[in-house]
């Protein structure tokens, strides 16, 4: 006889405790938490503190581990799989769906999803179909025409502040609705989320295995300027080194990707609102005073970054030392170089470190316990801005 197990709805945490209906208020959770201080010395117990605390809520998810996914229904690569059978996913835990939903559990106990999942076709297995139906239905078509006003991926594109999910949505269609298309226009003018009007736009490739193993990188682009410090007179750098603002997607010091799109095995396209020029700069732009004293600020180029995401830490050492040392001793430019590895794959931790690294710095001492080694080895999010016009500067124009 078969044997049937029924998983209970289920949430852990704080979420346990939320009491609004779903639907009703903010759609971040808010909890009021009450903490009591107490003494081991004889007198009353101070009077409990309460705070209200908000909860993470699925706006604030940027990823998934595919740890998560222990079992898809069909596996990949299944190119025969029956188009009447259900597809089907299994999480790891259980409650994945549920976790982050900001509404309290409804009769009979179960919360609102807050994760759904999608399937999407491929538009090239969808087209001909749609095509074979029309041709069937005797309209005129040369089977060569588009039925979707989405094309792109854009699930990585983030809301403006204040904007709504149907908002959202509709800004980032690819193409306009036809019932707004100007009469006179001409076919391939439609294009909604080219803000700028421009004939072109700029699409960063990359190829390797970097995105495959942080798949969760963040890329964008962000707008040149001047460097104010001594050391690095008329140097082009970040306008936000710090990677603190990009947060503001409203922010015209940034652009973030249209649309992506991957090629098997490794090469991924990132569109962007921007042209070549924009992204060179001036013809006129060098590192020089005169470039600095001359070209318009608006006309400094754009970097195109890759910025790790804060909360995904790493430990390890620099594979080499670094070229510009920081001023002061830190564990930031301790690299492999520095370590004895004679040893083979473990490093003595009582040994001396080569050279004139130094055992003491400000963070912890190297060997003494494992808090300081985790503080020493943690990797610090790596940001890199590689500017348009050294990308562009080989380029050969199109005659």
């Amino acid at each position: 006889m078969s044997a049937y197990t029924f998983l209970p709805w289920m949430r852990r945490g704080l979420a346990n405790q939320l009491k609004d209906p779903a639907g009703v208020g903010s759609s971040r959770a808010r909890l009021e938490v009450s903490v009591t201080i107490a003494s081991d010395a004889p007198g009353p117990a101070g009077a409990p503190v309460i705070k209200p605390i908000k909860l993470v809520w699925p706006g604030d998810i940027l990823g998934m581990s595919p740890r998560q996914v222990i079992r898809t229904e069909p596996r990949a690569g299944t190119s025969d799989y029956e188009p009447n059978y259900l597809a089907a996913v299994d999480f790891y835990d259980e409650d994945f769906l549920w976790r982050y939903s900001p509404f309290a559990l409804q009769p009979p106990g179960q919360p609102s999803p807050s994760i759904r999942l999608t399937a999407k076709a491929r538009k090239q297995d969808i087209f001909p179909p749609v095509a074979r139906e029309l041709l069937w239905n005797e309209f005129p078509t040369d089977m060569q025409g588009s039925y979707f006003r989405q094309f792109w991926d854009v699930s990585r594109v983030p809301l403006l502040p204040g904007e709504s999910a149907k908002d959202h949505t509709e800004r980032l269609k690819d193409i306009r609705r036809m019932h707004e298309w100007d009469r006179k226009s001409v076919l391939g003018s439609h294009n909604q989320r080219d803000a700028q009007g421009d004939a072109s736009q700029v699409i960063l490739v990359i190829r390797g295995d970097l995105l495959k193993r942080y798949p969760n990188t963040a890329i964008y682009a962000q707008q040149a300027k001047w460097s104010t410090e001594a050391l690095r007179k008329n140097r082009l750098v970040l306008s936000d080194e710090s990677g603190d603002l990009v947060k503001d997607a409203s922010s015209p010091l940034f652009r973030f990707p249209l649309y992506h799109a991957f090629v098997a095995p490794d090469i991924y396209f990132i569109g962007f609102d921007l042209t070549l020029e924009e992204v060179r700069g001036d013809a006129k732009l060098a590192e020089t005073a005169e470039a600095q004293a001359t070209v318009s600020p608006k006309e400094l180029g754009w970097f195109f970054v890759l910025q790790e995401i804060v909360g995904e830490p790493r430990f390890g050492m620099d594979v080499a030392a670094p070229t510009e040392p920081a001023p002061s001793p830190s564990w930031n430019d301790l690299s492999w170089v520095d370590v004895d590895l004679s040893g083979g794959e473990i490093i003595n931790l009582t040994a001396a470190l080569l050279g004139t690294a130094r055992k003491s710095r400000p963070g912890g001492n190297w060997g003494d316990n494992a808090a300081d080694m985790a503080n020493i080895l943690y990797q610090e999010p790596v940001m890199v801005g590689i500017h348009g016009r050294e990308m562009l500067k080989n380029l050969t124009p199109l005659v």
